[in-house]
């Protein structure tokens, strides 16, 4: 963002109407013409002090003085041959950059401009910063905002929405051995948001170091019913002071909660009715039924440490779901059926607990398996498909278990939709795989398949991940079973991503032949762009799960 200030209070003192009683010796050694042009230019600059040494805009009259100003300065230094190194003649330089920066187009822009750069500001600030940007900083957006100028401060005070992301992290002010945030900045803040929708960030440090918590959560309270996305991470006990928000969140939209420690008051019912409630992100001890909420009305979840899927019987219109697990619970073999008719994208730390899920319309499913430690099998993969009888689109594995193609086999037999597939790291059969992909005259699985992106992972020098028996030649052969040039259907895509070294000669010249035919090939060399992945890589892709 803009700002003139520092430099404008640089030369506010070179300005003076009237020379100083005892000029100083340059000043002196100027020759009296100079000297008098000095004076003729301050004197028409004393009338514009109050835009020379502020920010503030000048008035269309005011703008065509100082235009004309400007103008004289730069034809007496040009005429002159006046250089701005020499330092007594550096008043007329520093008065033609005051002229400059008061000409300024940012100093003109309508009040609707303004706010809407402070909103983008802000807004970023509140969800992309690091660390360091904290709402209640007064020495940071939005409090600088309206220290700019005067039409600037007037924008920033009235326009609500900058002061409506309210972001708030004491573990962060901890480790910096910073003050604590201010209530009255808070407080001030809260104020100044008006009516407005209110974006929440609140994270306390574990263990609990000042009091100061629970002011601030209370300070947020009266104020529930423009909360609209919220995340709190909190102790149980704290979450018990938002108690009295229980019925008055009628905007609030998308909810996060990472609660530590346990409750001792049963179920926790504080988010129970809000009527505009559709997503939520969980992390608790805690089984998760113990936590109410409008289950029914949700369509999306995130959920960490999840002890199981039982919850999800309630949230019969869950449309994407995200969950990881306790490793210390063991699912249960005995799973009463979970229906999920609009479930579309699905990501599960691991396979075993698909068992009893039946969705019908899932588009989208990644399976991620724990690290150092890759799933077992794909058959619960394969009976939740067949179960489900849906017409899958994308299949994303991390960290399986492939040693036979028949491991793989009857799962690729059961998605015939199937136009992405994505396998990343694991005990991974390559050849196997390669030859089960591969389009031949008696079998032709996943005939719709249009793009495909393998992760060998062996760059990452983890045994027993690597297959140094790996075939290239074998990857070619299915690449090419599936690559059409009249590009009507078949593979359009592949990305072959840390590979231990080099392809052979023979097998580049064969991909290369592929690219001049139309293939997009992406690799360790050429890193495909964003645009080119499907939707599904950025909605639950590593980042969610590590």
């Amino acid at each position: 963002m803009p700002n003139d200030m520092p430099f404008l209070k640089k030369i506010s003192g070179k300005l003076s109407t009237r020379l100083p009683k005892k000029p100083h010796t340059w000043f002196k050694r100027m020759n009296p013409n100079d000297k008098a042009a000095l004076e003729s230019f301050s004197s028409r600059a004393s009338s514009l002090r109050h835009i020379l040494r502020t920010n503030n805009p000048p008035s269309e009259h005011e703008f065509s003085v100082i235009r004309y100003l400007l103008q004289d300065v730069q034809e007496y230094v040009a005429v002159h041959d006046l250089h701005s190194e020499y330092r007594a003649y550096r008043p007329f330089h520093d008065l033609k950059l005051a002229c400059q920066s008061a000409l300024s187009s940012l100093r003109r822009l309508p009040a609707e401009i303004i706010s809407h750069i402070f909103s983008q500001v802000v807004q970023d600030l509140f969800y992309f910063s690091d660390e360091g940007w904290m709402s209640l900083n007064t020495t940071k957006e939005p409090w600088t905002l309206a220290q700019i100028s005067r039409s600037w401060r007037a924008v920033a005070l009235g326009h609500q929405e900058i002061w409506s992301y309210v972001k708030i992290d004491i573990k962060v002010l901890k480790m910096k051995r910073a003050p604590e945030p201010s209530l009255a900045a808070l407080q001030c803040c809260l104020r100044r948001s008006g009516t407005h929708a209110l974006s929440i960030y609140f994270k306390d440090s574990y263990p609990p170091v000042t009091p100061r918590v629970k002011e601030l959560l209370c300070a947020l309270v009266p104020h529930s019913r423009q909360w609209k996305v919220v995340r709190f991470s909190i102790s149980f006990e704290d979450l018990e002071l938002l108690m009295p928000v229980r019925g008055h969140l009628p905007s609030l939209h998308s909810l996060a909660l990472l609660v530590y420690g346990f409750t001792t008051s049963g179920d926790v019912n504080i988010f129970e009715i809000a009527p505009q409630l559709r997503e939520v992100s969980l992390e608790m001890y805690a089984p998760y039924t113990q936590l109410l909420l409008p289950w029914p009305q949700l369509t999306t979840i995130f959920g960490w440490r999840a002890r199981d899927m039982s919850f999800l019987r309630q949230a019969t219109s869950l449309e994407g779901c995200s969950l990881t697990f306790y490793r210390s619970d063991t699912p249960s073999v005995l799973v009463p059926p979970i229906q999920m008719p609009l479930l579309r994208r699905l990501q599960l730390e691991l396979e075993c607990h698909l068992a009893g899920l039946t969705a019908p319309s899932l588009e989208d499913l990644n399976i991620h398996g724990i690290y150092m430690s890759p799933t077992l099998s794909l058959q619960h993969v394969t009976a939740f498909v067949r179960r489900s009888s849906c017409a899958l689109r994308s299949l994303l594995f991390r960290h399986i278990t492939i040693e036979g193609e028949f491991d793989i086999m009857p799962l690729l037999d059961s998605v015939p939709s199937l136009a992405f597939l994505q396998v990343k790291y694991g005990q991974v059969g390559w050849n196997k795989l390669f030859r089960v992909l591969t389009i031949t005259e008696t079998r032709r699985l996943v005939p719709n398949l249009k793009a495909i992106r393998f992760i060998f992972g062996f760059q990452l020098h983890t045994p027993p991940y690597l297959d140094p028996s790996i075939h290239p030649s074998l990857l070619l052969d299915m690449i090419e079973s599936r690559f059409y040039p009249d590009r009507t259907s078949g593979l359009e895509s592949v990305a072959l991503l840390e590979w231990k070294e080099s392809l052979p000669e023979l097998c580049v010249g064969r991909l290369a032949k592929l690219e001049e035919q139309g293939l997009k090939v992406e690799d360790d060399a050429r890193l495909g762009v964003e645009e080119d992945l499907p939707s599904v890589v950025d909605w639950a892709w590593d980042d969610v799960m590590d």
